[in-house]
């Protein structure tokens, strides 16, 4: 079995910094994985937070109040154990699109190249499409960040969900579980680096709280994982005694991170999620609050769409978009998430601005910068 780092804090690379984000992207490149940070700021985290719980309330149709703990078992919109919202409109909301519009991202990701309830995964019921969700894709800095990883500013968002935590010491039923080693890119159909996800925290991320668990340096060796690979899929369980992992010795590591940091990690790199490890017991009246807030973004250049031309491809995404859909985190690719629902409300491409419709077809906007 292999040992993990709960407690060792992890470098960041300040977005407002070139020289750190260079630094930062190189520690990628090594690493597998990099935390940036002020991507947000506290105000900007709040709102977004404002959103989760407008999303949460309307879903449940306002059973589940956000000042009464009591009411978040019954109708909580996840894959509980695994604190993902994938579904109910969340990849167009706004919070998601505030993270993907946010410039840092992009830049980053231009500069690269010349819920399952078990886990907190919250994958269905619209959150692709709501207003949280597009609230963080709409942060400048998330695409500034992109946009300098991946040298372009022609880029595809994800319409992805995101991961709530629960306070478990409340409610020990609300623990999430920790998920499997595993990769999210199939090493014989995608050697080559072509996804690189990410996580906007909108809370800091420590042993305290748990979140991402990573194996440093083993996408360098991702396409030792052919011998495990049975289908075309792209999640790819690895065995902890399998080479790429030393026979159970490598060390993985807890992403440490604060509220408003960018987490981005290749995905190449074997990763899986945790519970807390370090128990603080509640103190008495201490009120009851969302543990960890994860909204995933991910953005990826429309120069890596091969299974269609362009135009279709961005016609398929208007529909996606108009159809309330919730995606993986593949923004280069057609692939709907666990959890849609078909009787969702459909949407108008006029609710969008000029910034948030170049992220949904790949194109450049003026006011992008």
């Amino acid at each position: 079995m292999n040992q993990i780092d709960y407690t060792t804090t992890s470098p960041r690379f300040s977005v407002t910094n070139n020289k750190e984000l260079d630094e930062g992207l190189a520690y990628l490149n090594e690493h597998g994985y990099v935390v940036i940070s002020d991507v947000m700021s506290q105000d900007e985290v709040n709102m977004n937070k404002e959103l989760l719980w407008k999303f949460i309330e309307n879903v449940s149709n306002s059973t589940i109040k956000r000042d009464d703990p009591e009411t978040w078992s019954t109708q909580w919109p996840s894959f509980s154990s695994h604190g993902v919202i994938s579904g109910l409109g969340i990849g167009q909301s706004e919070f998601l699109w505030s993270v993907r519009s946010n410039r840092q991202v992009k830049n980053i990701f231009a500069r690269l190249w010349p819920s399952f309830s078990s886990h907190g995964v919250i994958s269905g019921l619209g959150i692709g499409q709501s207003e949280l969700l597009w609230s963080v894709r709409s942060n400048r800095q998330v695409k500034n960040i992109f946009a300098r990883l991946w040298n372009t500013r022609q880029l595809l968002v994800s319409f992805d969900g995101c991961g709530v935590f629960r306070d478990w010491r409340y409610n020990s039923t609300w623990k999430t579980n920790g998920g499997w080693n595993h990769v999210d890119q199939n090493p014989k159909l995608k050697p080559d680096r072509c996804c690189i996800q990410g996580i906007v925290s909108l809370t800091d991320q420590n042993e305290r709280i748990g979140g991402l668990i990573v194996y440093p340096r083993t996408h360098l060796r991702f396409t030792e994982l052919c011998d495990v690979t049975k289908t075309s899929k792209d999640f790819v369980q690895v065995p902890s005694d399998h080479a790429i992992m030393d026979q159970g010795r490598t060390r993985g590591k807890l992403v440490h991170c604060r509220a408003g940091d960018l987490i981005l990690w290749d995905s190449r790199l074997v990763h899986c999620n945790s519970p807390a490890t370090a128990i603080e017991e509640r103190r008495p009246n201490e009120p009851v609050d969302l543990l960890r807030i994860a909204v995933y973004v991910s953005m990826g250049p429309t120069a890596f769409v091969h299974s269609q031309t362009l135009d279709e491809f961005r016609e398929k995404r208007k529909q996606m978009v108009e159809n309330n859909y919730t995606t993986t985190h593949w923004s280069t690719e057609l692939v709907v998430s666990l959890g849609n629902h078909t009787d969702l409300p459909k949407l108008s491409l006029d609710k969008f601005d000029a910034y948030q419709k170049a992220l949904i077809f790949g194109t450049n906007d003026e006011n992008d910068e």
